[in-house]
């Protein structure tokens, strides 16, 4: 049996990795490659997801498949 864990599930509280922040209505304000430092690994409704600080203080909660590793080759 394949084993599909996905290698943010190990991302604890002060790890950084880069996200794509999706704005909520418009599309073209989408903010992609930015660093955040995690606050929570968590799953809210259903979906494995992150809680997780920009530079600039504010929080966010960004699923899995908007991370990307930093220093990671998958």
């Amino acid at each position: 049996m394949r084993n599909n864990k996905h290698w943010a599930e190990d991302l604890k509280k002060d790890d950084k990795c880069k996200a794509t922040i999706r704005h909520r209505t418009d599309g073209t304000k989408n903010r992609k490659n930015v660093e955040i430092s995690i606050i929570l690994n968590c799953i809210e409704f259903g979906v494995p997801s992150v809680l997780g600080k920009d530079e600039e203080g504010i929080t966010y909660r960004v699923p899995y498949n908007e991370l990307e590793a930093i220093g990671i080759k998958e």
